[in-house]
């Protein structure tokens, strides 16, 4: 059987889809980088990449039309015939809607017309017949030709996963429940791993939730049909772009790479590169590349301090042991918790981690996209929970009553918009009213006083799921969480201001709006009194707005007095963050600062007074109103080995992954690191479910 090769038509028709779809992916992609161009219009991230793309999209359409009524048809670019009498108008029209894809269609109808209209002429019995390949033949040659394309994609390119486990919730949804809160309204996941796909070998039902917003709870609430689990996110995962600091990456798992015919893929987030010692220390992540622990090392015994493994394939290993097995106990390559780590954190602690990373720890800040994608809701205040609002429960918004002066609540019962008049500076407040005593949510009848302002905490929706109606994975859900995201509506008329305050620890973060200027500030939170002593005290301290020497930094805010703005104030990772309408504003390198002496002077009990009775405010003069309150917090990192702080070496060639969800991760905490050779790639798309659809950060 012999072989023949695709003809220059053919090679320029699979030139042309190749186009097609590099353009597609081209223009999709700058679309969704552009989404915030126009601000937020549509509510929602795919439906604002909507305008970016049209607008990209337009300088190509008139560039066909340019063609189309010169006589230049783009069909003849791939090699495709063009119909006769064909109206440009028509041609640039079927571009604008379907793209190249239009030349296709359109080169299609028209080989197909000369192909009926060639098989009509009768031709000389002497001449040679052209060669044409069936039909038939022509469609199983493009059929292998995808085939084999699709497999080279797969195989170099790019390759489709599905999300199994809560590993990296809320990023990204393993088998879940999606649950509307018969109560405020939000809409959150549970897990339902273990209904879906149990480890143990037998199926637990998810029967019930406890809503991460308004925390009521229901053990049976998830039996209802309209509540059926799904299984996770269909992701996209780049083979070649390579891998970096905070992507979110897939490989295989190091111990076990395939187990009974299948492949053990694992997905988590890489927090640290080769040759860095990370440290996890109160929920963030720090990284330094001063420590170098050489083999030759020895202890008090003459015993290696830092081994090396017989086979360096084994580099990556940690003690280990799971459910079914103990995988490894031998040496831990990491290092863990090493006593030159520990002491060099220590004094890169108490120096503020002000040292370059090759001298000292430095806290690895997130960047913008990465942040917002990995917050986590802690109240949104457009969902207030109907049965404790009729009980008669404490709005978690309202003003603080000896400093709220000139605010006033849409709905003293449920406040969802408060306006502010006259001159004198007054505050709103959060306070994190949440169950006492250990209990993590409430239900039945409402109680509003059993209600109490808490710290808040790294509490997530998706692991408080009832299996069964025993509500599990509780543990590590109760770790203080300091870092904060605030977002309101705001609209200040001429004269007024309007003030975003956030607590952490001994001091308050500020973003003031007046006068189209954004200010950040940094001070204290207790007074020191005449005697010397600190005060703890419940209304904010009485700082001024405007220039102070507790300014860091000052930028234009792009406000228009009279009309509203969607703001967003972050103190997250160590650097004050300012949104106005999506747009995120420079303060040129100004917003990082170093954690407080006195924070880092009592880390054993790090939340003051403050972070329980005003951990965020909004304070404002002149006539001001706001709305669309919502308050998020970060990702907490949780400890593995110890409870305040953990250290680990990478070893060269070697990467260290942890899951979003790390109370709930099987990760480089327990079972070690990932080698290079096992890494597969990036995950950058989410294709499936529709309303999940975006790229991953």
């Amino acid at each position: 059987m012999s072989f023949v090769l695709p003809t220059r038509h053919t090679l320029a028709r699979y030139a042309g889809v190749a186009l097609l779809a590099c353009g597609t992916v081209a223009a999709v992609y700058g679309a969704w980088q552009l989404r915030g161009l126009f601000g937020d219009p549509f509510g929602h991230p795919l439906a604002n990449a909507l305008l970016p793309y049209l607008l990209l999209c337009l300088p190509l359409v008139v560039l066909a039309a340019l063609f189309e009524f010169r006589g230049h048809k783009l069909s003849r670019l791939v090699e495709m015939p063009v119909a006769t009498g064909e109206s440009p108008w028509v041609s640039t029209l079927g571009f604008g809607l379907l793209g190249v894809g239009w030349v296709f269609v359109r080169g299609g109808l028209a080989d197909r017309d000369a192909a009926k209209a060639e098989s009509s002429l009768a031709k000389p019995a002497t001449q040679a017949a052209d060669y044409r390949p069936s039909p038939g033949r022509e469609a199983v040659e493009t059929v292998v030709f995808v085939v084999v394309l699709v497999l080279m994609l797969k195989l170099f390119v790019v390759e489709a996963f599905v999300i199994p486990t809560g590993s990296m919730a809320e990023t990204l949804y393993g088998y879940k429940k999606l649950i509307t809160c018969p109560e405020c309204g939000h809409e959150f996941p549970v897990n339902a791993s273990e209904e879906a796909d149990p480890t143990g070998g037998k199926a637990q039902e998810t029967t019930g939730f406890c809503c991460p917003n308004c925390r009521y709870q229901n053990p049976t609430g998830a039996k209802d049909k309209k509540f059926d689990w799904s299984s996770g996110d269909r992701v996209l995962v780049s083979k070649f772009l390579g891998v970096n600091r905070g992507d979110v990456v897939v490989f295989k798992f190091p111990d076990a790479p395939q187990t009974r015919q299948t492949a053990q893929n694992y997905i988590k987030r890489l927090v640290g590169m080769p040759s860095e010692t990370i440290a996890i220390f109160n929920g963030d992540l720090y990284a330094t590349t001063a420590l170098k622990y050489p083999a030759d090392t020895r202890d008090a015994d003459g015993q290696p301090l830092y081994p090396r493994p017989e086979d360096d394939h084994n580099l990556w290993r940690a003690p280990f042991q799971d459910q079914y097995q103990t995988r490894w106990t031998g040496p831990d390559f990491r290092y863990a918790n090493a006593k030159e780590a520990t002491d060099l954190f220590e004094e890169s602690r108490r120096a503020g981690f002000t040292a370059p990373e090759d001298k000292g720890f430095r806290l690895i800040r997130k960047p913008d996209d990465q942040l917002l994608a990995m917050r986590r809701i802690v109240y949104d205040n457009d969902h207030p929970s109907k049965n404790l609002t009729t009980a008669g429960a404490a709005p978690r918004w309202q003003p603080i009553p000896d400093a709220g002066t000139g605010w006033k609540p849409d709905n003293d019962k449920a406040p969802k918009q408060f306006t502010h008049a006259g001159g004198e500076f007054g505050w709103l407040r959060y306070q994190h009213l949440v169950p006492t005593g250990g209990r993590f949510g409430w239900s039945g009848t409402a109680q509003p006083d059993e209600l109490k302002a808490q710290p808040i905490t790294n509490f997530l929706g998706y692991n408080a799921g009832f299996q069964d109606g025993t509500q599990g994975k509780l543990s590590g859900m109760d770790r203080w969480t300091g870092d904060l995201i605030l977002d309101c509506t705001a609209t200040v008329d001429t004269g007024g201001a309007v003030v975003l305050q956030l607590s952490k620890g001994s001091h308050s973060y500020r973003a003031e709006f007046d006068g189209g200027k954004v200010r950040i500030k940094m001070f204290p939170n207790e007074p020191i009194g005449p005697d010397g002593l600190k005060r703890e005290t419940k209304t904010p301290p009485v700082v001024p707005v405007g220039d102070d020497p507790n300014t860091l930094a000052t930028a234009d805010s792009g406000l228009k007095a009279g009309t509203a703005h969607r703001l967003r104030f972050a103190n997250v990772d160590g650097r004050l963050r300012v949104w106005v309408d999506s747009r995120a504003i420079d303060f040129g390198g100004k917003a990082d600062y170093a954690p407080p002496a006195s924070d880092r002077d009592t880390a054993a009990n790090p939340w003051s007074a403050a972070d329980v009775d005003r951990p965020a405010c909004i304070g404002a003069s002149g006539t001001a109103a706001v709305s669309g309150l919502s308050l998020w917090r970060d990702t907490y990192y949780m400890n593995n080995t110890t409870d305040k702080l953990d250290t680990y070496y990478v070893q060269p060639g070697h990467y260290l992954c942890m899951g979003d969800n790390s109370s709930q991760s099987s990760d480089g905490r327990m079972w070690g690191l990932v080698p290079d050779r096992l890494m597969l790639g990036r995950a950058l798309f989410i294709f499936y479910p529709f309303n999940r659809v975006g790229f991953i950060r």
